[in-house]
């Protein structure tokens, strides 16, 4: 037997819901089942009952008897009703009691309208899936031509003035609509010329590519190996070393240590050793302390080496 029907509006097909097949068919499931008109069910709780009043839009969720309609778990029915309760969503609220849960549909007065040639209990099921199209477009002919005889008893009564009044207002509306449509991505410029955007303002390094950067512009000075990519590894470690003390004032005293290094900058003779690079200094843990320690400074350099004039490198070490 016919049951009535519910509105499915198109644009569902932008909304969350829609890219997920699970919670399409659940909220589906709350549109049938939510009643249309004001009305008190007796609701069975084990060996006692209960009269719930429901409004229009509202309905009784047992996740137990749910899951056996849709054919899924329990738990998963729970999950995707509070995915539709969640603000990312936001097509249901629920109010919540030990054995059910009253849940309450957004927004039913705009989306499911109650006319009067809507379908909407069983008393009307005498139209057939059939009938229901050339019911719709009577329908719309009807208010078509209603509206039309109360514009002209508007003109007669009131005169031309409201009729153009009410037209102006259309024309207004109209107006609206097309300057939304100009400033949508799809809309062509107005001229030919349009204003130039506003170019962003770059956002600062981050504290990882910055160290980076750094360390290629010592090997352009120094001929050490180049890294040739920040991975993920690298950053983690750079993060890691930053965490432990490492900071752009330790960068300064690493270039001052290069110059009283022939083995950080791989002049010690070692054919396997081409100088210092990234991952040993910042990917082994204790390595830069040690370089600004001096435990890799040549024997024949003292302590109190003069430091060497500050170069492009360590001028730049501001954020």
């Amino acid at each position: 037997m016919h049951r009535g029907y519910i509105k499915l509006w198109r644009k569902v097909e932008d909304s969350t819901i829609f890219a997920d097949s699970h919670l399409l068919q659940l909220a589906v499931w709350c549109l049938v089942k939510a009643i249309h008109k004001k009305q008190t069910v007796r609701l069975e709780l084990g060996n006692t009952h209960k009269l719930i009043s429901l409004s229009p839009g509202q309905l009784i969720f047992n996740r137990e008897k749910v899951a056996k309609e849709l054919s899924c778990k329990p738990a998963s029915t729970r999950k995707r009703m509070l995915r539709l309760e969640s603000p990312e969503v936001g097509f249901v609220t629920t109010e919540k009691h030990r054995l059910f849960w009253l849940v309450t549909i957004c927004n039913w007065v705009d989306y499911q309208p109650v006319d009067e040639g809507d379908i909407t209990t069983e008393g009307n099921d005498r139209v057939t899936t059939g009938e229901r199209p050339s019911n719709d477009r009577e329908k719309q002919s009807n208010d078509r031509a209603a509206l039309g005889s109360r514009l002209k008893t508007q003109a007669k009564s009131k005169g031309v003035t409201t009729l153009l009044k009410n037209v102006e207002n259309v024309k207004n509306r109209e107006d609206k609509i097309g300057a939304a449509a100009q400033t949508s991505i799809f809309a062509l410029p107005k001229s030919d010329n349009p204003k130039p955007v506003a170019p962003k303002e770059k956002k600062a390094p981050k504290k990882a590519e910055y160290y980076f950067e750094w360390f290629q512009k010592l090997t352009k000075q120094y001929k050490v190996p180049v890294p040739k990519k920040l991975t993920e590894k690298r950053r983690e470690s750079i993060n890691a070393r930053i965490a432990g003390g490492l900071t752009l004032k330790v960068l300064d005293e690493i270039e001052q240590e290069m110059p009283r290094s022939r083995f950080l900058r791989g002049e010690g003779g070692n054919k396997n050793w081409e100088g210092i690079n990234f991952d040993f200094l910042f990917i082994r843990r204790d390595n830069w302390l040690k370089t600004i320690e001096g435990k890799y400074r040549d024997k024949d350099v003292k302590s109190d080496t003069p430091k060497p004039h500050q170069t492009a490198t360590n001028a730049s070490h501001q954020w």
